[in-house]
């Protein structure tokens, strides 16, 4: 689901269905970027789908190590998710 999704808001489709984007008054929306913060999005959907994938196929092979793969692989996904966060939220690139 998160792989379909990143395509999606990666091709620039789906705004609205990035949180805050898709309830600001239009005229909030108008200084900000929102093909940029869709494809910054899907990126970060991206990133975080194939290290979840990747934590279940390493999870396949190395069944004794299914714990700490499934820890290892949360935390670097919230670390993806809040990094990109904060940068989305600090940047300019993202602003008119």
């Amino acid at each position: 689901v998160l792989l379909i999704l990143a395509v999606i808001l990666l091709a620039g489709k789906g705004s609205f269905l990035i949180a805050g984007l898709n309830t600001m008054p239009e005229k909030d929306a108008s200084r900000y970027n929102v093909p940029r913060i869709t494809r910054f999005v899907g990126g970060m959907l991206l990133v975080s789908g194939l290290i979840l994938l990747l934590v279940y196929l390493i999870s396949l092979f190395f069944e004794t190590y299914v714990g700490m793969v499934s820890m290892i692989g949360t935390v670097i996904t919230l670390i993806v998710i809040i990094a990109g966060v904060i940068y989305m939220n600090v940047s300019p690139k993202f602003k008119k």
